[in-house]
């Protein structure tokens, strides 16, 4: 099926950058999703697996309609405003069960349109030369992506008050002992080594007390991180927008 010719115009140029800025979001973010997902029940999945198969079908039901410029472009800047939203919500409400369900929803939303936008990528980028430039472009901003956020986890540790939450569980020795070897970090402190440290040891911590205090370590660097996930976001809607033009103007 040939692409339908509309009013729209898409500068290639900008089109190359917004799939780098997109695949530099997909980069950096593909890692957090495990943490903030982990409330939900395996049982989620299984009726969201289901509801994005029904979804994948009901958009391919329309694609006589759909398979051109203007959906393609309405539907992806469609999609990547669900996705500031849900970037958003995730930093204004921070973690919870609800908050979890709610993420999930919102990519499984995005989902629903991936083959669809991949389709008509492919029918609008019909030059080999452009198709080469934008899964460079892809591949480029995804491992850029990629060691950015390795880069990004790094510089966050565990914060002071992160020791008060009543799941870590520890006595007001081993708090002060945590904090006297803090080692500090951009956003809170590392946390000592026990293996190197043999005083560290008899202070009693837990496997259980290490392994809350590292998943808390976790849970600040997925928070943190989605305000660089915000400034990409917004780059990537930028470039999207500035990708189409009207023929008439």
């Amino acid at each position: 099926m040939e692409l339908k010719i509309h009013n729209l115009h898409l500068n290639h140029k900008n089109f190359i950058v917004y799939k780098f800025f997109n695949s530099l979001f997909l980069g950096t973010s593909i890692g957090s999703i495990f943490i903030i997902y982990s409330p939900l029940e395996p049982a989620i999945y299984s009726l969201g697996g289901i509801v994005l198969a029904f979804g994948l079908m009901a958009v391919a039901y329309f694609y006589e309609k759909i398979l051109n410029i203007e959906f393609f472009y309405k539907i992806s800047l469609f999609v990547e405003l669900v996705i500031l939203g849900v970037i958003i919500s995730f930093l204004i409400f921070s973690y919870s069960y609800e908050i979890a369900l709610c993420v999930y929803i919102g990519y499984q939303i995005t989902f629903i349109f991936g083959s669809y936008l991949g389709r008509v990528e492919t029918l609008l980028l019909k030059e080999k030369s452009i198709l080469k430039a934008v899964d460079i472009s892809k591949q480029a901003g995804y491992m850029v992506g990629l060691l950015l956020s390795y880069i990004i986890f790094l510089f966050i540790g565990i914060k002071a008050t992160d020791l008060n939450d009543g799941n870590i569980q520890i006595n007001e020795t081993q708090k002060q002992y945590i904090l006297t070897k803090e080692n500090k970090l951009l956003i809170g402190f590392q946390i000592p080594d026990v293996d190197e440290d043999k005083v560290y040891e008899k202070k009693e911590l837990s496997s259980t007390q290490l392994s809350s205090l590292k998943t808390i370590v976790s849970k600040n660097q997925v928070y943190y991180l989605h305000y660089v996930l915000v400034l990409f976001e917004i780059l990537v809607i930028i470039f999207l927008m500035r990708s189409f033009r009207s023929r008439s103007g």
